[in-house]
């Protein structure tokens, strides 16, 4: 029985990132409980590259109001790996705003920006911890994790 897995946190060096900046079209935008909501995002270049535990910034196109993007953590990949999926929970002007975008409208990404999750090779059991709406990247990972899906990087 393999123990438990131990990770040693290394950062990638520079010539590893790849961002991107992009409009990206709005394929679904749903309300999963109250104040929160998931929106899948179509733009495959970034989809491609982003892995578990990294974000993207969002932003508002065609407004100053507000004027920075904000980061939203990967939730999870559409089943063609083509769009990806952000929750968040309306807490601000600019998640108050994104409930009024409709499937068809556009956001402004930039991504995947961060440190992934580390990679824990072979395992028995991994034990992943986390709270509200914080706990949104931990379904990438776990995917990853399970070998059901496969990320970019």
């Amino acid at each position: 029985m393999a123990p438990a897995a131990e990770v040693a946190l290394t950062a990638p060096s520079l010539s590893d990132e790849t961002m991107f900046q992009r409009t990206a079209r709005v394929l679904e935008h749903v309300r999963l409980a109250d104040r929160t909501y998931r929106v899948r995002l179509h733009c495959p270049d970034v989809a491609a590259a982003v892995r578990p535990g990294q974000f993207v910034m969002l932003r508002l196109p065609h407004t100053s109001d507000p004027l920075l993007g904000r980061p939203f953590a990967l939730y999870d990949l559409s089943p063609d790996g083509a769009a990806l999926d952000v929750v968040y929970l309306v807490v601000g002007k600019m998640t108050g705003r994104l409930v009024d975008v409709q499937p068809g409208e556009a956001l402004e990404v930039w991504g995947p920006l961060g440190k992934p999750f580390p990679e824990v090779g072979e395992a028995d059991e991994v034990r992943l911890a986390a709270g509200g709406i914080g706990q949104t990247p931990f379904l990438a990972y776990a995917r990853e994790l399970l070998g059901e899906l496969g990320f970019g990087g």
